[in-house]
C-alpha cells in the first residue's frame, strides 16, 4: 500500500495542525482483483499542554474490476464500496517520558 502524508498550509491564523493523507492498493486473488483508494483529512488542536482535539474525514474506495464468482460469495469488506466517515478523538496524555514513561496515563476517546 502507497501512503503519503502532507501537512497542509494554514490559511487561517489558528493554533490548529492539519494532515491530507492519499494511499492505494492493488490487490490480486483467486476469484477477483480489488483497487482500493483512501483520503483523509485530519486537523488537530491542542486544548492543553498535555489534550488535543482531532477531526478527521476518511474517504475509502473499493472497485473489483474482475470479479469472477457472485458478490456474495466475497467477504463484506472487499466488495464494491464507497466509505465516507467523519470521526473526532480526544487525546490525554500526562506521562513523563514518551518511551521510557514512569508515571503518567494516556487515554484517548475516538468517536466515528
Amino acid at each position: 500500500m502507497l501512503t503519503i502524508q502532507q501537512p497542509v498550509p494554514v490559511l487561517v491564523s489558528r493554533n490548529v495542525t492539519s494532515y491530507f493523507t492519499t494511499g492505494a492498493r492493488r490487490r490480486q486473488e483467486v476469484s477477483f482483483d480489488q483497487t482500493r483508494i483512501n483520503f483523509a483529512y485530519q486537523f488537530s488542536r491542542p486544548l492543553s499542554s498535555h489534550s488535543w482535539a482531532l477531526f478527521r474525514y476518511n474517504f475509502i474506495n473499493v472497485r473489483l474490476p474482475r470479479l469472477d464468482v457472485s458478490p456474495e460469495q466475497i467477504q463484506r469488506e472487499d466488495r464494491e464500496r464507497n466509505l465516507s466517515t467523519f470521526s473526532t478523538t480526544f487525546v490525554n496524555d500526562t506521562r513523563d517520558d514518551y518511551f521510557d514513561p514512569t508515571k503518567g496515563f494516556f487515554t484517548s476517546t475516538d468517536l466515528g
